[in-house]
């Protein structure tokens, strides 16, 4: 047996959770931009955020994307 097969994989969102989940993360990402381009007080965006995304074939990575 191994551990894999242990592992409860029932677990789900709801529409509901998961696009608050996504919104969350965005603004994360939107915060993150005017942080570093030192605009916090002012709409204008800072310089692009590289986000590295790690995971197995077919794991959802490219639809996060």
């Amino acid at each position: 047996m191994h551990l894999f097969d242990r592992v409860d994989l029932s677990g789900r969102l709801s529409d509901e959770d998961y696009n608050a989940r996504i919104y969350a993360g965005q603004r994360k990402l939107l915060e993150l931009r005017l942080h570093i381009g030192g605009h916090l007080d002012t709409p204008q965006i800072g310089p692009g955020v590289l986000v590295v995304f790690e995971g197995s074939d077919a794991g959802g990575k490219g639809g996060a994307i």
